[in-house]
């Protein structure tokens, strides 16, 4: 069975094959250290003009798709967002 790696997997494998720091990344996009470090931790999620810039400066080793969320992982997503929400009324205020 082969492993599928994420969005955020690609980034830092794509990374660390290249021997650049997240600062010097950052700054081959134009953006902060934290943004960097938020994208390969997958705690944010880069927009679309920076996945574009990602294709480009990775020659496509990391690609729009691979941050694209299947149906399952969205569902679960939302599972997980609302146990964290607590509980849901069904009520405004």
């Amino acid at each position: 069975m082969a492993l599928v790696m994420t969005g955020p997997e690609k980034l830092r494998a794509w990374r660390d094959r290249t021997g650049l720091s997240q600062s010097k990344a950052a700054r081959l996009l134009g953006v902060a250290q934290g943004t960097w470090s938020a994208w390969e931790d997958g705690r944010k999620r880069p927009e679309l003009e920076f996945l574009l810039e990602l294709e480009k400066a990775t020659r496509r080793e990391v690609k729009l798709a691979d941050w694209v969320l299947s149906a399952d992982e969205r569902a679960a997503r939302s599972r997980r967002r609302g146990k964290q929400d607590g509980p849901r009324t069904g009520t405004d205020g």
